[in-house]
């Protein structure tokens, strides 16, 4: 484990990427709108199973790693956290999927960085709060 600055360097990584998610999309409304037809048809969401069976994959990867950095908690399995952060992200994502068209992007990139926010509370060690983690 190598401590709050390798935790606090790992949730500062992931919080500029969705940062960086949020311009892209932003950027490329057809790839927005792509994305938002995952939340609205359930024949194109189970078209996606391949790639999302991927993306769980990726996420155990990213968090085993924020384990041997002390960023994530160690007492549940990797599947099951996983799991959850799958699903935090699936509802903050089908959130802006149904409210993204009315909202100025300047709002949008707030509101995304301050959902990102949500992503931590549950992946945390004991004993790590919001607060020790910067």
């Amino acid at each position: 484990v190598l401590g709050q600055a390798g935790a606090a360097a790992y949730w500062d990584r992931l919080g500029y990427l969705a940062a960086e998610f949020t311009a892209i999309l932003q950027a490329d409304a057809r790839l927005a709108s792509l994305l938002r037809c995952l939340h609205r048809e359930r024949g194109a969401y189970l078209a996606f199973a391949a790639p999302l069976a991927d993306l769980r994959q990726a996420l155990a990867r990213m968090l085993a790693a924020g384990q041997l950095l002390g960023a994530v908690r160690e007492d549940l399995p990797l599947d099951l956290l996983a799991e959850v952060t799958l699903g935090l992200l699936g509802s903050v994502d089908a959130w802006f999927a149904a409210h993204a068209d009315s909202l100025p992007d300047e709002e949008e990139a707030l509101l995304s960085g301050r959902a990102f926010s949500l992503l931590p509370a549950p992946l945390l060690p004991s004993g790590m709060s919001e607060r020790t983690r910067t």
